[in-house]
């Protein structure tokens, strides 16, 4: 009986500990836009988003992620800590992301994968879901070479892609258990294939599968990563900080250690001759990386580096493996839950 309550007892402890323990979250956007379909969950409305900032600013003290990094150098966290992030580098980010942080005063932080920049290309993943989900036709039986294997899929009655059909499965996400049509068995498939390979040989399974498309290749205005001068310009005013996401958004994982630190100084380089200041803060794509990738940072000068592992972040959290919580298109009200389910982890 005593050991029972004393159990109890010390489980009481550990939830008041936890329950008072000073931790902060960094939430994780990509974009903030409206779109017709959204299948790899990347996007917040500004309706929504505006919803979030004005709960951040009630649940919390938002802070820079800058901030946070000086914070936890010194041993120390504010309490109720909020910080905003960003992945990728989408071009919503200025144009639909920025007002809305001005208008609240909320920092943000913006991870940019550069070579989408440069390139000016959709981001891949995009460019994969315009070809295989957006109205037009496709081979009734198509084939790829992907990664020296070849694929190939028998797509049927959905060679031919319909805006009704479109519209029909507009709410079809990665995330669904079962594809509707053999296009959405095609892009859960390719993108599994596709997402660990080499920025080459992603691009070359792109560009056929292009030729094989009625749609072709193209750039949608909805779709495309920030230029060189709109990165300026987003930094303009110090409200929202640059970070470095590698060049090409490769999983580091497959990549050597010396292509790693292509990738990451890479990144950073390109950042700091745009921007003509050091940039020190990183996002590993996909959240994947290694012991190797980790030193790679602390050789090129990185201070912290956002993972996708979910949690709050506490004063003895490794600022190059930062925890952050992915936001979905959810109501102010359902942020408002998960933030305090967090603060109490």
């Amino acid at each position: 009986m005593i050991d029972r309550a004393t159990k109890r007892l010390k489980q009481a402890a550990r939830s008041l500990q936890k329950r008072f323990t000073t931790s902060a979250v960094i939430l994780h956007y990509h974009r903030v836009a409206e779109l017709s379909a959204d299948p790899f969950l990347l996007s917040v409305t500004p309706r929504s988003f505006e919803e979030h900032l004005q709960v951040v600013k009630t649940l919390g003290q938002t802070v820079s992620l800058a901030k946070l990094t000086n914070a936890l150098q010194r041993g120390k966290l504010p309490r109720r800590a909020i910080v905003v992030t960003f992945d990728d580098g989408y071009a919503d980010n200025l144009h639909h992301a920025r007002p809305l942080l001005e208008r609240h005063g909320v920092p943000a932080t913006v991870f940019v994968a550069t070579g989408a920049v440069e390139s000016q290309r959709e981001f891949w993943w995009d460019e994969l879901e315009r070809l295989v989900l957006e109205p037009g036709e496709l081979p009734r039986q198509l084939q790829l070479k992907v990664n020296g294997s070849v694929q190939q899929w028998e797509l049927g009655a959905a060679a031919v892609y319909t805006e009704d059909d479109r519209r029909r499965h507009c709410a079809w996400t990665l995330a669904t258990k079962s594809d509707p049509s053999s296009r959405h068995r095609v892009l859960r498939e390719l993108y599994e294939r596709i997402y660990p390979l080499h920025d080459a040989e992603k691009w070359r399974v792109l560009d056929e599968l292009a030729t094989h498309s009625s749609l072709g290749r193209n750039t949608r205005p909805t779709h495309r990563p920030m230029r060189g001068d709109e990165i300026v310009e987003l930094a303009r005013g110090g409200l929202i900080d640059i970070g470095a996401h590698t060049n090409t958004h490769t999983p580091l994982t497959s990549l050597r250690p010396a292509e790693q630190r292509q990738e990451i100084e890479g990144s950073k380089t390109y950042l700091e001759q745009i921007l003509s200041r050091p940039v020190t803060s990183f996002a590993y794509p996909h959240g994947l990386f290694t012991a190797e990738t980790v030193e790679v940072l602390r050789q090129v000068g990185i201070t912290c580096a956002c993972t996708t592992s979910p949690g709050p972040v506490r004063r003895n959290s490794n600022l190059l493996c930062l925890p952050r919580l992915l936001v979905m298109n959810w109501s102010g009200e359902q942020l408002a839950e998960h933030l305090e389910h967090w603060f109490t982890e």
